[in-house]
């Protein structure tokens, strides 16, 4: 990589240490499947990062009294989409600062600049070896030339579109470089003759800071195609224990097979332990759930909250529901390893309940399974304990067993204790949500039943 490569220049600053900067960045936690950005050295002047360092996605902060300062060689792809990991980070922290990207990368011929203001990109040119760089999904050259620009090729060019793309010099970024110094010179007020970058520390005592397992998490980056893989395979000793088998059939509304195990106990009962995940743009989310089938089991279909092929949803791990817990948030997918780690540990404390439900209903009386009175009490409870961690977000399992008990053993008493934990939770605004709207259905089946009795 070459010298002056992929320097970001943002007007503003955090008054923050360069470590809680990084953190702030979050760059453990992927945006989309091309990211891969790292945290490696400290102390590091701006010669060593550009010449030295910086040939890898290594991001390297710094900051003046009115700047910061990003130098990573990432930068040239992350400014090159609309979604992307610092880009859209850099929008949050600063978003009405005015900032300048530019880079010059001479191995591959690939040159360029991005201005902006907060979410607005004002002027944005890419280009490499004569041609405009194709990649991802934005455009190469956008918004009015910059006055530097217009000083070198306005009068000398003819123009297309507003470009002056005929002229070698500006299709091979010659100036590009030169034109970046001017334009920080007169809009950042930083003199090309100030050595103002080769003054700063970059990653000042990070390492003082950050953890070593926040840093693997950064570099080891969790990818989405790993989850699912990591879970069955959790699963795998638990299930061949329990001589459960890969699930090998489709339910006739699905397309294609889920991922888990099932246990075909007799011609009319059926457990199946799904796993399931679903990842967009980053954005993780996994779950293991478990469903008991029988034939004829409309009557308890009918008093659940949530409706599957797979049968009567009776326990889940939901990660949603777990992250909101870790990060005190209400909705938040899995966005680092750090948060899959400890998901895994919640699923690996679960395993014996999960072994202890499946001994349970595979017996062929379901009213004396749903009907359990010491597995209600525990339900109860825990369904008590969800509603003041978790606010609304309940996992419908815990609902259903709770309802199924109700449907069995019939009493005022029991649709009380229920009623009294989620009605105040159903307010006409929650009902949007599609957890607020399984509450809701609960709260209607309960007074359904017992204007039955």
């Amino acid at each position: 990589m070459s010298i002056y490569s992929s320097t970001l220049i943002i007007k503003g600053t955090l008054n923050v240490s360069d470590a809680e900067f990084l953190k702030l960045l979050e760059l453990d936690k992927s945006v989309t499947g091309y990211d891969r950005h790292k945290i490696c050295t400290e102390n590091n002047n701006y010669e060593e990062i550009i010449t030295q360092l910086g040939s890898d996605d290594e991001v390297y902060v710094s900051s003046t009294d009115e700047l910061t300062v990003i130098v990573s060689f990432a930068l040239i792809t992350d400014y090159s989409r609309s979604i992307s990991l610092i880009k859209n980070r850099i929008e949050k922290l600063f978003p009405s600062s005015e900032y300048f990207l530019f880079f010059t990368e001479t191995v591959s011929m690939l040159t360029g600049f991005v201005y902006g203001i907060g979410k607005e990109i004002i002027r944005k040119k890419y280009v490499q070896n004569g041609k405009y760089m194709h990649v991802y999904d934005h455009l190469m050259d956008v918004g009015e030339l910059l006055e530097e620009e217009k000083n070198i090729f306005i009068n000398q060019c003819d123009f297309v579109d507003g470009y002056p793309i005929k002229n070698k010099d500006y299709m091979n970024g010659v100036y590009d470089f030169n034109i970046g110094l001017a334009f920080i010179e007169r809009q950042f007020g930083i003199k090309s003759d100030s050595y103002i970058f080769s003054s700063l520390n970059f990653n000042r005592n990070i390492l003082s800071e950050l953890s070593d397992e926040y840093i693997r998490s950064v570099n080891d980056k969790l990818e989405s195609r790993e989850i699912e893989p990591a879970l069955l395979n959790l699963l795998k000793p638990l299930m061949k224990e329990l001589k459960f088998k890969a699930i090998d059939f489709k339910e006739y509304s699905q397309t294609k097979k889920n991922k888990g195990f099932y246990k075909q106990f007799d011609l009319n009962t059926r457990v199946v332990l799904e796993v399931r995940c679903v990842s967009f743009h980053g954005a993780n989310t996994a779950g293991i759930h478990l469903y008991i089938k029988k034939i004829n089991t409309n009557d308890y279909i009918e008093n659940t909250v949530s409706k599957n092929d797979f049968g009567i949803g009776i326990f889940s791990i939901n990660s949603t529901f777990e992250m909101s817990k870790l990060h005190k948030n209400e909705s938040i997918s899995i966005g680092s390893r750090i948060d899959f780690n400890y998901f895994v540990e919640i699923v690996k404390d679960e395993l014996l309940k999960i072994k202890s439900l499946i001994s349970k209903c595979s017996i062929n009386n379901l009213d004396q399974f749903f009907g359990d009175k010491e597995m209600f009490g525990k339900n109860i409870l825990l369904l008590e304990e969800e509603c003041r961690l978790r606010g609304h977000l309940i996992p419908n399992s815990i609902i259903n067993m709770c309802l199924l008990y109700h449907s069995i053993n019939k009493t005022q008493e029991i649709a009380d204790s229920i009623m009294k934990i989620i009605d105040f939770k159903c307010t006409s605004e929650l009902y949007e949500d599609r957890h607020n709207k399984a509450v809701g259905t609960a709260i209607e089946i309960l007074k359904r039943n017992v204007n039955k009795d």
